[in-house]
């Protein structure tokens, strides 16, 4: 068999476990959600009584810390999760499950809460919310049964506090440790700790850690395939559309350092790795979706369309901005940097130009070691940059939604923060050790 036969039965293994994966993971996730909204009311009843009681006495944007920006709630989302699972109807699991109907008066995206206590207090629903699949509703249920909101939130802590701590064990344990420096300081900066305050921000961390605890003990490619399309898979069925792109990029970060560690990769191994575990990612997360709308369409018609269209066009299409002299795509980008500075109250003009401050550094200081350490950028560094802009691009693309949710989409960063500082791990690395470099001889 020549090397094109070889390519082609190559491309058609992979094409084969992805989409097998892609099926029995989505149906399984699917049936258990289904599963999950056969839970009657009448037994979660108490937990959501206090919960709504709870969202009821703050607006939709709250902050848990007062002045400190990154300690924003999302109040409307996490009431919208809760109103839907109090509308749920248990004799209709599937139909409840995919219609999404929640109750509001009319001006629920100020009043989230308050509609959310109506509805626990008797109100009918009589909105859709049918474009997310709303996964994260199988598992909130399930704890419902035996805690509110405030357990809800000691899980939400425990849950992602634990599972940074095992990630970083891990890494020392198996002989990747400029991952952990790398991961802290990007936790940190990106305030990442305060996701545990919204039951909208979690679902996404949990899929993080866990895909990155997983890619540190990949063997094969069939594995890494199945890791990233599971991914893909999860974060289209549990995520609000909040900071989706670092359960691809931190388990990715973590296979290339762990790869550079066993055999040095060149620019051209890595991106074509990078690009093929993406691409499978993506593609799982996109028809993730694509099945949810067509589900929906055939069950609810055109209400259904019309939802899905107006929020596609609103993300992808919508100027929250007006008239601004900034072009969107670029106010998006200085609103989500923004928020790694220490903020203190609303966002200022010297926030934003402190934020113009803080690129122009990065960008002296990237300039400047690339002249000095060129064997270090043309490899592993320059592959950790590439991966480290995507979040960039996906507020470019995004530009509207990452305006409007810049409070949370920000936390994305994580991953361009942990990029830059394993950049600088490499470049500053004086020895072989674990796969790094030699200092540049002057």
């Amino acid at each position: 068999m020549g090397e094109n036969g070889t390519k082609k039965e190559n491309s058609i293994k992979i094409f084969k476990t992805w989409i097998f994966t892609f099926i029995v993971s989505l149906a399984i996730l699917a049936g258990m959600l289904f599963a999950s909204a056969m839970i009657p009311r009448s037994a979660m009843y108490d937990n959501l009584k206090s919960s709504a009681e709870y969202y009821s006495h703050f607006d939709a944007r709250e902050l848990k810390i007062p002045n400190i920006m990154q300690t924003r709630q999302d109040i409307f989302a996490d009431s919208i999760l809760l109103n839907m699972i109090n509308c749920t109807n248990s004799d209709k699991p599937v139909w409840s499950s995919i219609a999404g109907i929640f109750y509001s008066d009319g001006d629920g995206s100020t009043f989230a809460g308050k509609d959310l206590l109506a509805a626990v207090n008797g109100a009918q629903g009589r909105f859709i919310y049918s474009r997310y699949w709303h996964g994260s509703m199988l598992i909130i249920r399930l704890m419902l049964l035996f805690t509110d909101i405030h357990g809800i939130f000691a899980v939400n802590l425990i849950l992602l506090v634990g599972l940074s701590i095992l990630f970083c064990l891990l890494c020392y344990k198996t002989g990747n440790k400029r991952l952990i420096p790398a991961y802290i300081i990007g936790f940190v900066i990106s305030s990442s700790f305060f996701a545990y305050i919204s039951m909208e921000y979690m679902p996404v961390y949990i899929i993080m850690l866990i895909g990155a605890i997983a890619a540190l003990y990949t063997k094969n490619e069939k594995q890494e395939i199945i890791l990233f399309t599971l991914l893909g898979v999860t974060t289209a069925f549990f995520d609000f559309l909040t900071t989706e792109t670092i359960t691809a990029l931190i388990p990715l970060i973590c296979i290339l350092v762990r790869k550079n560690k066993e055999e040095r990769l060149t620019f051209k191994k890595g991106f074509s790795v990078s690009f093929e575990l993406l691409l499978i990612w993506f593609l799982s997360y996109a028809l993730c979706f694509a099945v949810k709308w067509g589900i929906s369409a055939a069950m609810l018609g055109e209400v259904a369309i019309q939802e899905i269209m107006t929020w596609g066009q609103d993300k992808f299409e919508g100027n929250s901005l007006g008239d601004s002299a900034i072009p969107l795509p670029i106010m998006a980008v200085i609103y989500n940097l923004i928020y790694l500075l220490p903020i203190r109250g609303n966002v200022s003009l010297s926030d934003i130009r402190m934020a113009y401050i803080i690129i122009l550094i990065v960008l002296i200081v990237l300039f400047f070691v690339k002249k000095g350490r060129k064997e270090v950028y043309s490899d592993m560094g320059k592959l950790l940059l590439c991966a480290g802009f995507l979040p960039i691009i996906r507020y470019i693309v995004l530009a509207n939604h990452a305006c409007v949710h810049s409070y949370f989409t920000y936390r994305a960063l994580i991953a361009t923060v942990m990029c830059i500082a394993l950049f600088f791990t490499y470049v500053f690395e004086s020895s072989k050790n674990n796969g790094g470099y030699k200092k540049r001889r002057r």
